[in-house]
């Protein structure tokens, strides 16, 4: 049978149904002498089952009694019976010959029914101008569902020539008329400024007096104002409530933001269990977010064991649905290898479909791939056009990796400020990274006006994080009194925080404290196992510290061998430092033979990575040489 509003002609039907059960009888005996506003009369109420049971076969018969003088409300009811099968066999064909004759009555019930069956193709074939011109006929006739389907053809541009004002109209039409559908859609109107100016309490409006006749989509909206604040005093659990009377009420995407609000705990106690309950309800009437939002949980464990081939499974019932939230989730999986065998280039299609979609993470995973050349050909330029169309929305990672482009001048020009505006809103966004790199900044005066205090308070933020590199960088602003007093103390418990994630800089760093006696009592041996460990990690810094105590005997004895493998390991790596020690040991024959030439190029070599005594000694040797 076919679900509609409403006909309007039933007003007169709704006070007749208020008679009495003694009517009926007086109706069937007005009836048998031909009576036609008692037929019809006694048709409704069979058709009804008020006052008598239901029986569709009695009701057709009272109709065509009625239909048969030419009572035109009949004649629509007749045209009804036919149109549904009741109380006789479907016949699309009959159905419009009595329609036509309660149209040319008069019945704008009928315009309205013969446009649906030119709408949807019943007995004729599809022809959706003639549809909209009897919805059209049927609506300048007041008729509340004509108006309304009108409207909505117009709202989405289907079969007509999309115009928001015209949809608007109808609407209004619709709802003046008590039309709970067109309530909602007017509200929704409202609310979006489509057709009219955006006004939260219009919206309210119509959408409360739609949702008094229990319409759900209009208590979804009601709950959508609540939860935005649009109109309102922005209340998550008032929210909450108007979405659960959505979900009774039918509405799919209530049921969805019920879901949504125990996943969250967006103005419910946050339930995992119950999250996943109502995801399936919706996911089960192919709601694509649910179903996206079902990937997420079984992907995730939440609610349930983890279990990726199930994860996939929802994500690709809501990706053929076009939800970009599951193709970005699908290019993620086949990028970490969950549930599929690890593919970049499939997992770079994903994040191309979601980006194409507008989905912000799905931008910043396409923006990576590029950056990072992973299943695409690297390329900076298109990289940094969708890092910063996910950067600008919000996107930590996006924007941090923007920052990255500028900062490298990798694809565009080298600019520090640009990097310290992409950095800002990454680390505003809680990105440790970000916060880390916009400190150096501050502190170099890079991009940005030089300060101390302000690189300080950006690593702080990083070091809360657990970023290692911030940590270690706190610890230097406070070993060298930058930003803050001095103090050694704060500086060692940076310097430890970081050396336990094993960052090898800190772990000199701690070193350098003990081999100097800052903040801790003075110790060599100390020292020389914090240098020992940085070392086993390259560190070009500890591996000059370890030469130069071998060189010098203090905490272990003097060893000029182990001391020069040190020196040059580090000078490997251009440490200036270690060149210059190594320019000494040959100048002064300490552990090596003499040789001038050795000597002058490795102090040389250290001017060259910054090392400005060693000048000196490079002019002092060239004077000297004969």
């Amino acid at each position: 049978m076919r679900c509609g509003p409403v006909f309007a002609s039933l007003a007169f039907a709704t006070a007749v149904f208020a008679a009495s059960a003694a009517f009926a009888a007086s109706a069937r005996t007005a009836a048998a002498t031909s009576d036609s506003a008692a037929a019809y009369a006694l048709g409704l109420k069979y058709f009804y089952g008020q006052g008598v049971a239901r029986d569709d076969a009695k009701a057709l018969d009272a109709f065509r009694m009625a239909a048969s003088q030419g009572d035109v409300n009949a004649e629509f009811y007749v045209g009804l019976c036919y149109d549904d099968g009741l109380g006789v066999a479907q016949d699309y064909g009959t159905a419009l010959y009595w329609y036509r004759r309660a149209v040319a009555h008069g019945s704008s019930d009928a315009e309205y029914a013969i446009g649906f069956m030119y709408d949807s193709g019943h007995g004729v074939d599809i022809d959706h101008a003639i549809a909209s011109s009897y919805f059209a006929r049927a609506a300048a006739n007041g008729n509340a569902a004509a108006a309304y389907a009108i409207g909505l053809k117009y709202y989405y541009g289907s079969d007509v020539e999309q115009d928001d004002r015209v949809a608007f109209r109808y609407m209004e039409q619709s709802a003046s008329r008590g039309n709970s559908n067109a309530e909602f859609f007017l509200g929704l109107m409202y609310a979006q400024g489509r057709g009219t100016s955006v006004d939260d309490a219009n919206a309210m409006r119509w959408y409360r007096l739609a949702a008094a006749q229990r319409n759900g989509e209009a208590e979804y909206g009601i709950g959508t104002l609540y939860a935005s604040g649009n109109g309102v005093v922005k209340d998550a659990s008032i929210a909450a409530e108007w979405y659960s009377r959505a979900a009774a009420d039918g509405s799919i995407a209530g049921e969805f933001m019920v879901g949504l609000g125990y996943y969250f705990g967006n103005g419910v106690v946050q339930s995992d269990s119950l999250a996943l309950h109502v995801f399936e309800l919706a996911a089960s009437a192919n709601d694509a977010e649910a179903q996206a939002y079902l990937g997420v949980m079984y992907d995730d464990g939440r609610g349930v064991p983890q279990d990726y081939a199930t994860a996939l499974v929802w994500y690709s019932r809501a990706a053929a649905q076009g939800n970009a939230l599951a193709e970005n989730n699908i290019g993620v999986m086949y990028d970490e290898g969950h549930g599929v065998a690890e593919d970049a280039i499939a997992a770079a299609r994903w994040y191309e479909r979601a980006a194409n979609a507008g989905n912000v993470n799905g931008e910043a995973n396409l923006g990576l791939a590029y950056y990072h050349g992973r299943g695409v050909a690297q390329d900076d330029v298109t990289a940094l056009r969708y890092l910063a169309e996910a950067g600008s929305q919000g996107n930590a990672d996006a924007a941090f990796a923007a920052g990255l482009i500028y900062d490298e001048g990798n694809g565009v020009p080298q600019s520090s400020s640009a990097a310290a505006g992409w950095y800002e809103i990454a680390a505003r966004a809680g990105n440790a990274s970000a916060q880390t790199n916009l400190g150096t900044l501050y502190l170099d005066g890079n991009g940005v006006p030089q300060s101390d205090a302000t690189a300080l308070s950006w690593y702080l933020r990083a070091a809360a994080q657990g970023d290692p590199v911030a940590e270690n960088d706190a610890g230097l602003m406070y070993d060298d009194g930058r930003g803050a007093a001095r103090d050694y103390a704060m500086a060692l418990h940076y310097y430890e925080r970081s050396a336990a994630q094993r960052y090898a800089p800190a772990e000199y760093n701690v070193g350098f404290l003990y081999e100097y006696g800052h903040g801790v009592p003075q110790s060599y041996s100390s020292a020389l196992q914090w240098y020992v460990q940085a070392a086993a990690q390259g560190d070009a810094d500890a591996e000059c510290a370890i030469g130069t105590l071998y060189r010098t005997g203090h905490g272990v004895a003097r060893d000029t061998t182990v001391a020069l493998e040190e020196f040059e390991l580090a000078a490997g790596q251009g440490n200036a430092p270690a060149e210059y020690n190594l320019g000494a040991m040959y100048e002064n024959g300490d552990g090596v033979p003499k040789d001038a030439a050795q000597a002058l190029r490795w102090y040389e070599l250290a001017v060259s990575h910054g090392d400005a005594a060693a000048a000196a000694d490079v002019a002092r040797m060239r004077r000297a040489a004969p």
